[in-house]
């Protein structure tokens, strides 16, 4: 099962981010942040905005409302978020078959 802390400190480490330097450039004390990481304690609201904007993740996923990480500040991500809400169902589905085919042949 995954947890915040478990998930800020999975993230962290995939982007080769020390925690002393997040943790100074957000004014988050050393023990409030070992904190989080261990689960012993929950950021606030606006900690955890800080935290997914500085490790460029969604806040949807370091809240483990969904196990898809992606950067919330992708141009092309937010271009496809924009139009997707205006697609037809059919096209929307044409759009995520052929976003799996592409997936598939790069992989």
């Amino acid at each position: 099962m995954s947890t915040i802390g478990g998930r800020i400190q999975t993230v962290r480490k995939e982007r080769k981010k020390e925690a002393k330097a997040l943790y100074t450039k957000l004014g988050i004390s050393k023990q409030a942040w070992s904190n989080y990481e261990k689960d012993r304690r929950t950021p606030e609201l606006y900690k955890l905005i800080d935290i997914s904007n500085e490790l460029c993740v969604s806040l949807d996923y370091l809240t483990c409302r969904t196990n898809i990480q992606f950067n919330p500040k992708d141009e092309d991500f937010e271009a496809l978020m924009e139009i997707f809400p205006g697609l037809e169902p059919e096209h929307r589905k044409q759009l995520i078959d052929t976003a799996k085919k592409l997936r598939r042949t790069t992989l």
